[in-house]
């Protein structure tokens, strides 16, 4: 087994002993590459970059092994209640799916990537599913529902039990948790920021208060209805760089990740943007006792009263928690910032 160096200790490829809601604990690293944290009220989820998924209990310790439900790439996803509802993005065969999950339930592994390769090219494994979609044979294992999307996802939020997402070059729709459709609507178009069509893709979408505020990729804004998704609002703020995330807090407000190496943060849409230099890319970040947090590329680092403090780190930070980072290399580290 090799070792590797970390905070004056050293951890195994298998074992890392540290911190968990101040508590010394043993944990062993992950045996895939984690792409991605998912963080809820009960559950916590960790994804790898094939399509495995641990799921975690709300200490983030692991409950049994990772399974692969379906073999593809998970681009994003959302908790709510105990229902995770989560987008697949497959490049190869071009196919976009969404799906949901009860986390009370146990997870299973599905087929494998040759037969999902072979459910696309067999011309006999197709069926129509109730909405005229083109519906392979092979589909999550164990997931409450999944659908095929005709457009690429991008992002997805919630209002109240409701799910907001948006797709490439389609629109903007709202459905219940069984995949009811309540509404859809056409994306907005910010003139301002030109014909390029990815300054105008969405990003992050938040329900917060009465209304469901979208974020753009070239800073624009919506304030959209969550009744029936008509705009009542526009505006743009004025950014010199794309951006990549954007995450909200009751208390600690807009938290803006950009793509490459800075943060910003706005207390309210109405706002000012105040930018900070991170020096390399945030990959996540959680606001907690009265700071934003965040790790990302060779770094930890925090915003608090104004002020960023920044602590290097030798590998990627993919995932935080309110003490934890958890690392390209599928292990638990303690935050260092």
């Amino acid at each position: 087994m090799t070792c590797q160096e970390g905070l004056g200790f050293k951890v195994t490829r298998y074992t890392f002993i540290g911190v968990l809601a101040g508590k010394s604990m043993k944990m062993k690293a992950l045996e895939f590459t984690p792409s991605k944290l998912f963080r809820g009220d009960e559950f916590n989820l960790l994804v790898g970059t094939q399509g495995e998924i641990n799921k975690l209990d709300k200490n983030y310790g692991p409950l049994g092994k990772y399974v692969i439900p379906f073999p593809s790439t998970i681009r994003e996803g959302i908790i709510i209640g105990n229902i995770w509802v989560v987008f697949w993005v497959d490049q190869e065969f071009r196919h976009s799916r969404m799906g949901a999950f009860d986390l009370t339930e146990e997870f299973f592994n599905g087929e494998s990537r040759d037969k999902l390769r072979n459910s696309f090219t067999n011309k006999y494994s197709e069926a129509r599913n109730p909405y005229g979609h083109v519906e392979s044979i092979l589909k999550p294992n164990g997931a409450l529902w999944s659908r095929i999307l005709d457009n690429e996802p991008l992002a997805i939020g919630k209002y109240n039990s409701n799910l907001i997402f948006s797709t490439r070059n389609g629109g903007i729709y709202s459905i219940d948790l069984v995949a009811n459709e309540l509404w859809r609507a056409e994306v907005p178009v910010w003139t301002e920021l030109g014909e390029i069509r990815s300054e105008n893709a969405i990003i992050a979408i938040y329900g917060t208060g009465e209304n469901i505020y979208l974020w753009s990729e070239g800073g624009g804004i919506a304030v959209i209805n969550p009744l029936n998704g008509e705009i009542i609002s526009t505006k743009i703020i004025e950014i010199n760089e794309k951006i990549s995330n954007v995450l909200f807090d009751d208390e600690g407000g807009w938290f803006i990740i950009f793509h490459e190496g800075r943060v910003g943060k706005m207390r309210s849409i109405d706002d000012n943007l105040t930018t900070f230099n991170t020096g390399s890319p945030v990959i996540d970040a959680i606001y907690d006792n009265g700071a934003w947090k965040w790790t990302g590329w060779r770094q930890d680092g925090k915003l608090v009263n104004g002020e960023i403090i920044i602590i290097s780190r030798d590998d990627i930070g993919v995932g935080i928690t309110e003490e934890l980072v958890i690392t390209n290399d599928g292990i638990w580290d303690n935050f260092r910032a």
